[in-house]
């Protein structure tokens, strides 16, 4: 037993709220008490913001780690500061006296625990735990002990909880489905019950330390079995001190996988489609270079508490309590009833086909179909498409069916919130003229640039063809590498005016006939910098290149770097999606090859976005994303071509293509 306790007031410190768009900086943090000089991590406060519950190892009656609590005096004033009080061991009731049946109860021998006070405090490890509340008053807790303190449990670390029922609280019990003999903890109880999530080194996973869910049977009580959260969550690296918001709509965790700012960062997942999506970092001020853990939200949503063991002018411990004002971009979720009354151009009806539509957002996409008209008048009345979708994303909806030209328009959710929730669109495919497919055929193009040869991602394409009045202009498609399409009647004639930003447009005609196999279109830089003019599109014609089997930047490389700083400084609402890309060279087994390469173009990109935050660019805006050898932009069969494969490309998420 530790002799001597020492009393000491909690570590909180306040980020001030700036205005709802506004992510607070670092600079903002106010030291608001004075600090324990070891660690105080794992904030879990109470729903009405009276209490806060946390993990610490500051002097006190029992061993180790224990779990304390501290009032909030100006609690009444929800977005005013804090004013805490004096933290104590955790014990239970929080206020008042404790009943007759909750002192039977009580732990029989606690030292430290006051007469008539239930505690889940021990003389082993006790922390990494979560509360359930009901009506503002706790009526489970979860928490991470060890069996050699509890004397019943598993080897290693394991998950305990105990719960308030007929007014009394129960023994502190092993949940054995939950657990292993390898270490589980940290483990995160939903608001409504019903899910877990928590961390475990358990065989079988992707990394170190992986998370794990599991959902309660609400008639039973019972748990299922954990399931491995998926390579969308885990990495090879560590998962811990997982959290969900209130609403379950999204994953909270820490990891110390390769991009980070340093160590442990915080990272969000966001639940959509049944599934969480890829998880991205949280960037600054939430992240530092030294471990930032155990993110918490507030149920009304105003505040965020984590732990971190940042440098500050008043930090005094190790890991320290911190809280800010929560952005609107980290809010729950709101969904958004997206439709669409999609419409032929030339019959002024609804499409009478199956039209293809697909949403993208960031890394990821969905595909869906409309329902075609079947020549009813009441469908002029009705959407022929419906998807669901959230607010905080900006989405690039794609709209095609045989014989029209496809359409695109752009959806906006981020900020504020449609007040209805409900965003109907008329869209018009206008149809494309027919031929006689045996007096045509497909001629396919490519545009790059004159000096590399490489293709350009964001370009325009047009197609002028002479008429009996005037000329007649057709926009072509292109992909994001520059490729086309063209549908040529027999013997036709035609110009092509091809642009992309930096560059010159260039105006070439051509004739078809038996010898015209492909179109390739070379642009000049306008300027012989195709970013002098810091156009975001220029981003995504940028290219960094890396020798074989290397992921450092060559001084060269790194300075191409230098006007992708630039755009992103004067576009602030612009992110970009890093993708790193290797050729096929493995000297291994070729089983290891696409592990291998994998693992290499993760870590170049991971590189460039390193060397992207050094510019002063927050994380928060860049995602990375590795493609190993699957994504060549020249054949292998050549060094030069192999050369070009080892690179890293861009692609904007944030603004119009």
């Amino acid at each position: 037993m530790k002799k001597g306790a020492i009393t000491w007031t909690v570590c909180i410190l306040l980020l001030q709220p700036l205005f709802s768009e506004t992510i607070p900086p670092e600079a903002a943090v106010e030291n608001l008490t004075t600090n324990w000089k070891g660690d105080d991590t794992n904030p879990l406060p109470s729903p009405d913001g009276s209490f806060l519950v946390f993990q610490s190892d500051r002097p006190g009656s029992l061993e180790d780690f224990n779990f304390w609590f501290s009032y909030n005096k100006n609690h009444s004033d929800r977005t005013g500061a804090s004013s805490w009080t004096i933290p104590v061991p955790l014990r239970f009731p929080l206020t008042g006296e404790a009943s007759d049946t909750m002192k039977i109860l009580r732990p029989q021998g606690s030292v430290g625990v006051e007469p008539g006070l239930f505690s889940v405090n021990s003389d082993g490890f006790d922390g990494g735990g979560s509360i359930l509340w009901r009506n503002d008053s706790p009526v489970e807790m979860y928490f991470t002990s060890d069996a050699k303190a509890r004397g019943e449990g598993y080897d290693g670390l394991n998950i305990y909880y105990t719960r308030f029922r007929d007014d009394r609280w129960s023994k502190p019990i092993q949940i054995d489905t939950l657990c292993s003999n390898f270490d589980d903890r940290m483990p995160w109880i939903s608001k409504d019950g019903l899910r877990i999530v928590f961390s475990s080194n358990r065989p079988g996973g992707y990394g170190g330390y992986d998370l794990y869910f599991a959902d309660r049977d609400p008639k039973t009580g019972k748990w299922s079995l954990p399931v491995n959260a998926g390579p969308k969550i885990n990495s090879e690296a560590d998962e811990i001190s997982p959290s969900f918001s209130p609403d379950r709509g999204m994953l909270f965790f820490s990891s110390n996988r390769e991009g980070g700012l340093g160590h442990f960062d915080i990272y969000v997942s966001r639940f959509r489609e049944d599934s969480f999506e890829a998880a991205e970092n949280l960037g600054r001020p939430f992240n530092s270079e030294r471990d930032d853990e155990y993110f918490t939200i507030t149920e009304d949503r105003l505040w965020a508490y984590f732990a971190s063991e940042r440098q500050h002018v008043d930090a005094a411990g190790r890991l320290d309590l911190y809280r800010t004002a929560l952005p609107d971009w980290l809010r729950d979720p709101v969904d958004v009833a997206f439709s669409m009354l999609i419409m032929d151009a030339s019959t002024r009806l609804p499409l009478g086909l199956e039209a293809t539509v697909k949403i993208q957002w960031e890394k990821d996409s969905i595909v869906r179909h409309s329902k075609p008209f079947n020549k009813d008048p009441k469908d002029l009345e009705k959407s022929n498409f419906e998807q669901s979708l959230v607010t905080g994303r900006q989405y690039r909806v794609v709209i095609s069916a045989p014989g029209f030209y496809p359409q695109e328009i752009l959806l906006d959710y981020r900020g504020s919130v449609p007040s209805s929730k409900k965003d109907h669109r008329i869209v018009y495919l206008e149809p494309v003229k027919q031929t006689n497919p045996e007096e045509s055929r497909i001629v396919r193009g490519r545009i790059v640039d004159a000096a590399t040869d490489l293709p350009l991602s964001s370009t325009r394409l047009r197609k002028v063809t002479a008429g009996k009045d005037a000329e007649k202009i057709e926009t072509i498609p292109t992909d994001n590498k520059g490729h086309f399409e063209l549908r040529l009647t027999k013997g036709e004639k035609f110009t092509l005016r091809a642009d992309a930003p930096g560059y010159t447009q260039t105006t070439e005609s051509f004739e078809e006939k038996e010898t015209l196999k492909e179109i390739v279109l070379r642009l000049k830089p306008s300027s012989g910098d195709p970013c002098k003019g810091d156009l975001p599109e220029c981003i995504e014609n940028l290219r960094i290149f890396f020798a074989l089997g290397a992921s450092d930047l060559s001084p060269s490389e790194k300075r191409k770097l230098d006007a992708v700083i630039r755009i992103l400084k004067k576009n602030p609402d612009l992110r970009i999606e890093i993708r790193g890309h290797t050729d096929r060279t493995f000297r291994g087994p070729e089983q290891n090859s696409m592990a291998y390469n994998q693992k290499l173009s993760e870590i170049r990109s991971a590189s460039v976005r390193r060397a992207l935050v050094e510019g002063g660019i927050d994380t928060g805006r860049l995602i990375t994303v590795g493609k190993s050898y699957l994504e060549p932009e020249e054949s292998e069969t050549s060094a030069a071509g192999r050369d070009r494969n080892r690179r890293v490309e861009f692609r904007r998420l944030s603004l119009d293509k």
